[in-house]
């Protein structure tokens, strides 16, 4: 902190008081650090909340300063919290403090009413890997203080500190008198054997080693057979989830998720092809106790393509079931195309050419499998080609752009097949809706100003759906 604050100072125990709404250190990795995390350069500022979450932080080698790894020499917190961290160090040299304060630390103090407001602190969710020296203390400067609290759940000590010292009690300075407590489901390990009969302040200490996968090289990793593993504690990105045991997919399509396994907070894609474009995926997802949990789709159905692409961040605890069906659907409609055709992009590879009326739709397709309508405009006077009937589910314009001039079409390469058809029920499912019982409506088919050559088979063939066509026009 600087040694010359910019906030004006209150006066508190007769002092100069620097009063911080908050301090956050969250969503970062620090590596090799070798002063402490924190220093307030012994000036009294005092700090209304302190957060450490989601933090990976390796110690260096070298001793480090002030003997704290949060260290107040004048000032202190009202609330200090770390969550879903990692902290780790190695043999040598580790600090004698966590969170260090001195006396002026105290909540009456920095300037706060004991009588009303309370002094926590908060560790959740956390792994800490040879952390402490063996008289280290994870607080101080609170010894019996009645407007103290303490919550510690979720915790992995691990060889910090020695096996004829309670880590809990040192929270405390060796005295913990409040009764706002939580102090459930941690682990104290030292020399790689529990070490939880010291700490009488918890009765539900988790006694299995944790099995980290390689901790001298900072990885963490719970053991999957390990209690630790079982009731989610420690930092949550060690525990590794099964994902893909999670999936099941219902029939008319398929589906795959990506990473396979993951750790709470990791955002995994399912990926889905469904067997029909009538078929459109439905995702669905629980946490570990059966709760809904969100899932967004990040690629939206292609009816085209037939895919679709939904993600869902891993929660605390993994995921317990990702459920994939594909309904029978309309195929949602998309924007309408409307554009003029260039004359000469042959068949849409770079060469030269008349263009390929249906390969050019093709192109406008892949991004609106389904669009509102279809209109094409000819230029006047232009050469086309078509190779493939141009298949519809909606509205349709063929319009030449000059009357005086019409564009050609030669149909030849078409064969026996139609020169537009409707797309066949196997194929998909119109998004037209019923205006007869049994039929769907296509507003209008317009041929307009152009002329059409060496065609064998039908103008329009309806392929044996039930549509009506209010206004079928051919000028």
């Amino acid at each position: 902190m600087s040694k010359t604050p910019a906030v004006t100072p209150i006066k508190a125990n007769n002092q100069d008081t620097y009063c911080i709404s908050n301090i956050t250190i969250k969503d970062v990795t620090i590596n090799n650090l070798k002063g402490s995390l924190f220093y307030d350069n012994n000036i009294k500022y005092r700090v209304d909340d302190f957060t450490i979450d989601n933090a990976v932080i390796m110690l260096d080698e070298s001793a480090v300063s002030y003997e704290s790894i949060i260290a107040f020499q004048a000032g202190g917190s009202k609330a200090f919290a770390i969550k879903n961290s990692t902290v780790y160090g190695n043999d040598n040299n580790k600090s004698k403090y966590f969170f260090r304060y001195a006396s002026n630390g105290r909540l009456d103090r920095l300037g706060y009413d004991t009588t009303t407001d309370i002094q926590s602190w908060t560790y959740t969710n956390n792994t800490f890997y040879n952390v402490l020296k063996s008289n280290g203390q994870w607080g101080n400067g609170q010894n019996g203080q009645k407007y103290m609290a303490y919550y510690v759940d979720n915790n992995i000590w691990y060889n910090c500190g020695d096996s004829n010292q309670s880590i809990l009690s040192r929270l405390g300075f060796g005295r913990i008198a409040t009764t706002y407590t939580s102090f459930t489901l941690n682990t104290f390990f030292n020399g790689d054997q529990d070490n939880s009969v010291k700490e009488t302040l918890e009765t539900d200490a988790l006694k299995t080693n944790p099995g980290f996968a390689d901790a001298a090289n900072g990885d963490f990793t719970l053991d999957k057979t390990s209690d630790q593993y079982a009731n989610a504690t420690g930092d949550p990105r060690w525990i590794i989830y099964d994902i893909q045991t999670a999936l099941t997919v219902g029939s008319n399509g398929s589906a795959t998720v990506s990473p396979t396994e993951a750790a709470a907070g990791t955002t995994v894609t399912v990926k889905t092809t469904s067997a029909k474009a009538k078929y459109v995926p439905i995702v669905t997802a629980t946490d570990k106790d059966g709760n809904q949990i969100t899932v967004t789709a990040s690629k939206a159905y292609n009816a085209s393509d037939k895919t679709a692409e939904f993600t869902i961040v891993v929660p605390v605890g993994g995921i317990k079931t990702i459920d994939v069906q594909f309904e029978e659907q309309p195929v949602p409609s998309s924007a309408a195309i409307e554009v003029e055709v260039p004359a000469n992009l042959g068949a849409m590879d770079g060469t030269n050419g008349p263009t390929d009326l249906a390969l050019f739709l093709d192109s406008y397709l892949q991004n609106s499998a389904n669009p509102a309508y279809i209109k094409l405009t000819l230029q006047g006077g232009a050469n086309y080609i078509i190779s493939k009937p141009l298949t519809i589910m909606s509205a349709i314009q063929i319009l030449g752009s000059d009357a005086n001039n019409p564009a050609t079409i030669d149909a030849t390469a078409l064969g026996a097949n139609p020169f537009v058809k409707i797309q066949s029920e196997d194929e998909a499912t119109p998004a037209m809706p019923n205006d007869l019982e049994f039929y769907t409506t296509i507003y209008n088919v317009e041929f307009k100003n152009f002329k059409l050559t060496g065609l064998k088979g039908q103008v329009f063939y309806a392929n044996k759906q039930k549509y009506l066509i209010p206004y079928f026009t051919v000028d």
